[in-house]
């Protein structure tokens, strides 16, 4: 269940991603920002989803 959510996680961070990297009209510097953070944000999300996955597969490899 847990390797099922985090996998659903990784995919919506890459979509997120990939909805992020064009400016927002009419904000101007601020967008950039804004977009750069969602960017930043959703490869943390990623980051962290690939760990949990990996800690998993080692839980079950000790036990």
């Amino acid at each position: 269940m847990t390797k099922n959510l985090t996998l659903a996680a990784v995919a919506a961070a890459f979509w997120t991603l990939s909805t992020t990297t064009s400016s927002v009209e009419g904000l101007g510097p601020t967008s950039d920002f804004l977009a750069f953070s969602a960017q930043a944000m959703c490869v943390m999300w990623v980051l962290h989803g690939l760990f949990l996955i990996f800690r998993q597969s080692e839980d079950h490899d000790l036990s």
